[in-house]
Parts: structure tokens; sequence; C-alpha cells
């Protein structure tokens, strides 16, 4: 099901809306190289939200990937065997993810001299 700015409409005071719950689960909407909108779920339904500004996708170290490479944007050779169509040759796409492990160690010292 289409809705057009189902996001902005909870938010009519603002021009930028965003929504913690719904998933990009699908595919960019592309006219060109330009980014117009995304395909989402929400409440257990299909939406596609439009916009007329800019899109920002901000949706963490696997799943920025995971939809560009989904709308078609990465390496072709690789989309092609996955069965998805080439848009953009974007060889960087999905490469480099590294693990930002912190770990934090803490040390009791007990009758430490100082010099």
């Amino acid at each position: 099901m289409e809705h057009r700015d189902q996001l902005s409409a909870t938010r009519s005071e603002s021009s930028q809306s965003s929504s913690s719950d719904a998933d990009a689960y699908r595919t960019l909407v592309l006219d060109g190289k330009t980014t117009k909108g995304v395909t989402f779920r929400w409440r257990g339904r299909s939406y596609r939200a439009f916009c007329t500004a800019e899109v920002v996708l901000a949706a963490g170290a696997i799943n920025s990937p995971k939809i560009l490479e989904l709308s078609g944007i990465g390496q072709p050779n690789r989309l092609s065997d996955l069965g998805v169509t080439p848009t953009h040759d974007c060889p960087g796409v999905g490469e480099n993810l590294q693990d930002h492990l912190q770990i934090r160690t803490v040390f009791k010292v007990q009758d430490a001299k100082n010099p």
C-alpha cells in the first residue's frame, strides 16, 4: 500500500520526521541517482514515504548497507548474484565492517608505592 508522507503527518509542525517503531525493510525510492523516499513497514503494513528535500539513512552499521544493497546500490556483481537489480555502482557499500568492541579493564591495587 502506498501512503505519501505518513511520518510527516504525525508531526505536521515540523519539516523533519522520524519514527522509532518503523522498519525500512526493503528499499529506498530512487529517481535516477536521487533518493526520494523509503519503503517501510509500520504497525504491520507497508508504506512508501516521500520527501521534498533530503533523505538521511541512519540505520546503523548493519542495516544501512543492507538497505543500500537491497535498493541496488553497491557492487553490481554481488547484487546480481543475489537477485537484486544494480542501480548504482558503489563498491564500498557493505565493505570494511568492523566491530568496535570496547573493554574497560579495572584493576584494584593495594599497597602501591609512589616514587
